[in-house]
């Protein structure tokens, strides 16, 4: 697959992605300063549909793209009345906040620009020599059907295919409906985000802390038994203990259902057991 760059608005942090499209920066900017740096600022609109006799389609409605530099004017996709779009300045502005401690490290747009991106560095961590790599990403498809996605992913997105990866390894993710709460659900769970990145730190820390410690013999027993605990036998079960599947010759449906029971328990008891 290509990479789907709109022409070359793309903006990427220190290098060029693979596809050598679009520009490098090295400096920090905001998310207002990296959609006007990758050339992603046009606005989405919503028009009205009409039929060739010039007749008005009861609410259906076109998205569209206004002419830019090297592209005419493009529809997008065909909406409702309820639908609603964000624009990308009113996205960046919700995100400049949190450029503070995220900076941006890449930005774009793909297709004819009905897919933007804006990706920020959510930091990494090492623990007992593995690395974790965490983004911020915000990517809005506007040409209908589709969802305004938020979320965390170890994918740094600088094309449609790592697009597709980040999405997939989320792995905290917040789908928003263009409805005509966008904006307001927007900013409150950007908002939201910045606090459980915060949390996130936190936990790394405590991952790090939980992989200097070491266990004795009877600390991981503990543990596992916490984990497997023996299963308890219920009555029914009990009741059959010793029936083979000869005594239900009558009525194998039974006796099928009594020895998945039965099969379940003793699964659970052998991993306990080699656990232990």
């Amino acid at each position: 697959m290509s990479a789907s760059i709109f022409g070359d608005r793309f903006i990427g942090k220190r290098e060029q992605a693979w596809h050598n499209l679009g520009k490098v920066f090295t400096q920090a900017m905001t998310a207002t300063e990296a959609i006007k740096e990758a050339d992603i600022t046009f606005a989405v609109n919503k028009e009205q549909l009409f039929l060739a006799d010039g007749m008005a389609v009861p609410g259906k409605f076109a998205l569209t793209r206004p002419a830019v530099k090297g592209a005419a004017k493009a529809i997008f996709g065909i909406v409702g009345k309820e639908y609603q779009s964000i624009q990308a300045t009113q996205l960046a502005k919700f995100l400049d906040p949190l450029t503070e401690k995220m900076p941006v490290e890449t930005a774009g747009a793909l297709g004819e620009g009905e897919t933007i991106f804006l990706c920020l560095d959510g930091g990494k961590h090492s623990i007992k020599g593995e690395e974790i790599l965490q983004y911020f990403l915000v990517t809005d498809y506007r040409g209908g059907g589709e969802t305004l996605k938020i979320l965390y992913t170890p994918v740094r997105v600088v094309c449609q295919n790592t697009l597709i990866m980040g999405l997939a390894d989320a792995t905290v993710r917040v789908d928003l409906h263009h409805d005509k709460n966008i904006e307001r659900d927007a900013q409150f769970y950007i908002t939201l985000m910045e606090q459980l990145g915060k949390r996130r730190q936190q936990g790394m820390q405590l991952m790090e802390q939980l992989a200097e410690t070491k266990l004795t013999d009877s600390q991981a027993k503990a543990v596992i038994e916490a984990a497997f605990p023996k299963p308890k036998v219920g009555n029914r079960l009990a009741r059959i203990q010793g029936f083979q599947a000869s005594d239900f010759k009558g009525n194998q449906a039974m006796w099928k259902t009594l020895d998945a029971d039965r099969t379940t328990r003793e699964t659970h008891r052998i991993i306990r057991e080699c656990c232990l």
